[in-house]
């Protein structure tokens, strides 16, 4: 935003009407329909782009410059119309257009019925829930699945806790 935009935003400072509509009217200051519709634009292009998956677009996601709004935060834009669908504040007609997309509303809760239904169908074609257990010492992430390693990598010593007992991560030997 230009030092110009933001000097008519001061709600402190006394502001001429008709500059300020003149400066809605040449794009200085964007209104929220302008910024409203490019958006939209940006979310069909992104439906479009994925073959007509659902709208379930990631925070950090910036459209790239061969689009067109370029360089539009897209994933922030959808984060923070959750939010005030969620409050209440989003009109129905924005509401209807977002789920003409497809949008997500609700991506955690999405991705949770999507992990149930994979351990259901693990469960099914197992016969059991204990998928393959991950080998401890890699880059696996503690509490990553059902079940994790319940001790740490033995050290080039042969002891898990570096050779002498007590000594554990954040104690100082002898406590």
């Amino acid at each position: 935003m230009s030092a110009r935009a933001r000097e008519l935003l001061k709600f402190s400072s006394p502001r001429d009407p008709a500059e300020l509509a003149w400066s809605v009217r040449l794009r200085i200051l964007e209104s929220e329909g302008a910024r409203w519709r490019r958006g939209i634009e940006a979310a069909a292009r992104y439906v479009k782009e994925r073959a007509g998956g659902p709208l379930n677009v990631p925070y950090g996601f910036v459209t790239p410059e061969d689009w067109s709004p370029a360089g539009f935060p897209l994933g922030v834009r959808l984060t923070h119309q959750r939010r005030s669908y969620k409050a209440g504040r989003l009109v129905p007609e924005r509401v209807g257009e977002l789920d003409g997309l497809g949008l997500v509303w609700a991506p955690r809760e999405d991705a949770f019925t999507d992990g149930l239904t994979a351990a259901r169908a693990w469960a099914a074609a197992h016969g059991h829930f204990l998928p393959p257990r991950p080998r401890c010492g890699r880059s696996t992430r503690s509490g990553s699945g059902p079940r994790t390693c319940a001790t740490p990598p033995a050290s080039p010593t042969g002891s898990a806790r570096g050779g002498k007992p007590g000594n554990l991560p954040g104690r100082r030997p002898g406590r």
